[in-house]
């Protein structure tokens, strides 16, 4: 198979998934032509100083950073997607704040709009970020406003959708308050929308995420199923365990495949990896493909655009690895990559370029890129590395930044960009 052949097939691939739910010039989902660029949102170790957005050229050189004038704000997630317009939402789920940053032009980007909604909304937690048709950007909220973590509390205080305009302003709170919610942990955390199906979905990592929780969080088993009208929440799909009995703990990260009506979520507790290909029935029905290990905490996941290869970070066990989904009632490891190490926290953002032949992760100190051949194989980009040691991978651990001396900082959500206009 040719290198040209492939990149042929990749674009092929992106941009019938990507149209497929998109409708006139509003900003959504649109291939870019050049995303060499690599945004990080990265917090401030010692929370001392601003939590920030790092813009990362293609070689690994840090040429911008853009503080947020606040510290503490526990950055999550930025949305899952590049956005037509160039937007970039980022959350923090302690102070329930989310970012949004204009980076039509990444070397000058600018952070332009903040919700700060103290303790006015009915959600609070945010973490991850999808854009939907019309522009629109729906927040997973792992936890109502106040949550401490009481045990009735676990069940009868969902999360749910925070629904911002394209320019981030603040439209309303929608809990998964309804009986069909009743008797699961809702804790959004991931999200991915799927336009062509009308339908998104949500995975329950746990509650534990706002500044007022007490306590470990507590693991769901669920994931979300939304309608885009509104967003309505539908239905919990649960995740089957498998021999072990936890596989399924603590779902992460959804992504939908972009040929068929299929998803795929990791649990980060649990080790699992999950495949439902009937997202367009009325009951969605998922198996257990693959067992990471119970270790294994796998974050951060994407799918080529072939629908070929999932990529998933494992957090515990500190790699990278390639699963081939063949007929998606199986996943075979094909390459993994190891990391400088295990993370502290379970969490090892990943984003995937739109052409799936990179990949970028962290292990909370370090950003390295990764580049994806069409076999699944997956090899270390020694050219993307830092600038002041060479070494491959960008140290986020640095005592001086674009925006000064402030010390530490640790990457917590990747998104590949272009600039627009």
């Amino acid at each position: 198979m040719s290198g040209g052949w492939w990149r042929r097939l990749s674009w092929a691939a992106v941009l019938l998934a990507t149209f497929a739910g998109c409708r006139g010039p509003a900003p959504g989902k649109v291939p870019p032509s050049n995303d060499h660029w690599l945004v990080v949102w990265a917090e401030d170790v010692d929370r001392a100083h601003s939590d920030f957005l790092a813009v990362l050229a293609e070689d690994g050189t840090v040429v911008r950073t853009i503080p947020v004038k606040s510290s503490g704000n526990g950055p999550q997630g930025l949305n899952s997607e590049l956005r037509r317009d160039r937007r970039v939402f980022a959350t923090g789920g302690l102070t329930n704040r989310t970012f949004v940053f204009d980076l039509r032009d990444p070397r000058q980007g600018t952070l332009v709009t903040i919700d700060d909604p103290g303790t006015n909304r009915i959600l609070a937690g945010p973490r991850g970020v999808a854009t939907v048709p019309g522009g629109r950007a729906l927040v997973a909220c792992a936890d109502e406003i106040g949550y401490r973590g009481a045990p009735r509390e676990v069940l009868r205080s969902p999360g749910g959708l925070r629904v911002l305009d394209d320019d981030g302003r603040f439209v309303s709170d929608v809990p998964a308050r309804d009986p069909a919610a009743r008797g699961f942990i809702v804790a959004p955390a991931g999200i991915a929308v799927q336009p062509s199906l009308r339908r998104l979905v949500t995975a329950s990592q746990g509650h534990g995420v706002t500044a007022t929780a007490r306590g470990e969080p507590v693991a769901g088993i669920t994931v979300q199923l939304w309608s885009l009208s509104g967003p309505t929440f539908e239905k919990n799909l649960v995740l089957p365990a498998g021999a072990r009995g936890d596989e399924n703990l603590g779902p992460r990260t959804p992504v939908f495949l972009h040929r068929k009506p299929a998803l795929v979520v990791n649990a980060n507790e649990g080790g699992g990896v999950y495949v439902s290909d009937t997202m367009d029935l009325p009951e969605p029905v998922f198996r257990l493909v693959a067992d990471l290990g119970a270790r294994a905490r796998p974050d951060g996941a994407a799918v080529t655009p072939d629908d070929r290869f999932y990529v998933t970070a494992l957090a515990g066990s500190g790699r990278v690895v390639s699963l081939a989904l063949g007929n998606l009632h199986t996943a075979r490891e094909v390459s993994s990559v190891a990391l400088d190490g295990a993370s502290s926290d379970g969490a090892a953002p990943l984003a995937m370029s739109l052409d799936g032949t990179r990949v970028a992760v962290s292990d909370g100190r370090r950003v390295r890129l990764l580049r994806l051949d069409p076999t699944g194989r997956l090899r270390t980009d020694g050219s993307f590395h830092d600038e002041g040691s060479g070494e491959p991978g960008v140290d986020f651990g640095r005592a001086a930044w674009p925006h000064g001396r402030t010390g530490a900082a640790r990457p917590r959500a990747l998104l590949f960009v272009s600039p627009g206009e």
